[in-house]
This record gives structure tokens, C-alpha cells and sequence, in this order.
């Protein structure tokens, strides 16, 4: 299992989960509105110690199955799921990823924003 952290380029900040196959489990989006910036300690623990139905405040957790908030995708009747809210654009960049195997944490300091900064608590200057 991994978990990638990724931060788009208006700054948005979620973690994605994926099984020992690469397929997408779980994605916890918002973390850039936490207040506690444990971002390496978020990073290594989601999936574990907590997960996307943890989602609070104006962060929203969204599994292969659903969501828990019920959002709805606006052009159809299903529920919105990870596979919706997977952050693929081409501007989006993984700042950091965590492999729950072989206990592996990279941080990508050179791609991560401001918003990344922040939740990783890194102090980059100018």
C-alpha cells in the first residue's frame, strides 16, 4: 500500500491511497483547511490510524464505493466516489508519498507549494 500526497495548482491538498497493485483505494481531499499541520504524520498514518470516512470540516473522504457525505456527480444520479475526485491534472503534483511496506517517505521539496509547505511544516526559502 502507498499513499501519495498531492497538492494542485490552486493549492488544494488531498492524500490518495493505493493497494500493493496501484489501484486507487481512497481519496481524502480539503487538508489544506486543517488546522494541524501533521502533514508527514497524516501522510504515513492514512490508511491505518485513519482513514477517508474520518472527514470532517471541510474536508470530505470519498472510498471506491462511495462517499460520506452523499455528494452526487452532477450529470448523473451516483454518488461521487474516489475515482471522481482523483486529482490526474497535469498542474497537480504529488509533493510527498509513503509506502506502508517497506516504510519508504519521500518528500518532492522541489514541486511542493505553499499549501504543502505549510502542512508538511517544511521551511523552504526563498
Amino acid at each position: 500500500m502507498k499513499n501519495l500526497l498531492k497538492e494542485n495548482n490552486a493549492g488544494g491538498l488531498s492524500i490518495e491511497r493505493y493497494d500493493a497493485n496501484d489501484n486507487l483505494i481512497s481519496v481524502f481531499t480539503g487538508l489544506e483547511f486543517t488546522e494541524t499541520k501533521n502533514g508527514l504524520q497524516d501522510l504515513i498514518d492514512y490508511g491505518s490510524e485513519w482513514d477517508y470516512d474520518c472527514a470532517g470540516g471541510n474536508t470530505n473522504g470519498y472510498h471506491e464505493d462511495g462517499n460520506i457525505n452523499g455528494d452526487i456527480k452532477f450529470d448523473t444520479d451516483r454518488e461521487l466516489n474516489c475515482y471522481d475526485v482523483a486529482d490526474d491534472d497535469e498542474t497537480t503534483k504529488v509533493v510527498a508519498e509513503y509506502n506502508d511496506e517497506t516504510k519508504e517517505l519521500k518528500i518532492y521539496v522541489d514541486v511542493a507549494g505553499h499549501s504543502a509547505s505549510d502542512y508538511l511544516n517544511l521551511k523552504l526559502e526563498a
